[in-house]
């Protein structure tokens, strides 16, 4: 299954991950307390909540050595990125 939707429901991003909902709201709690994550618009009627990244705290999380691997193999934002051109990246022990 492929998520054609910006804004995925959390069922679908938990089929996508295979992983049950209560597993999902765990992760997304967790991502919210180490900062990767924060809170852009509370959940309303008929519609969820939505999430924001951190980048920035991302950044401060990668190793100073694999940030600059990073920085000098990203073509900058007028170039097309396909995501190819990058191996794996390690945030403390998480394989991205």
């Amino acid at each position: 299954m492929t998520v054609q939707c910006a804004f995925p429901s959390m069922t679908t991003v938990c089929l996508e991950a295979a992983i049950c909902i209560k597993t999902g709201d765990r992760c997304l709690f967790d991502l919210q307390q180490v900062g990767l994550i924060c809170e852009q618009a509370p959940p309303a009627q008929r519609r969820p909540c939505t999430w924001r990244i951190n980048v920035e705290r991302m950044r401060e999380l990668i190793d100073p050595q694999e940030l600059q691997r990073v920085d000098a193999a990203w073509p900058g934002p007028s170039a097309r990125y396909t995501g190819a051109d990058l191996a794996p990246i390690q945030i403390g022990t998480v394989d991205l």
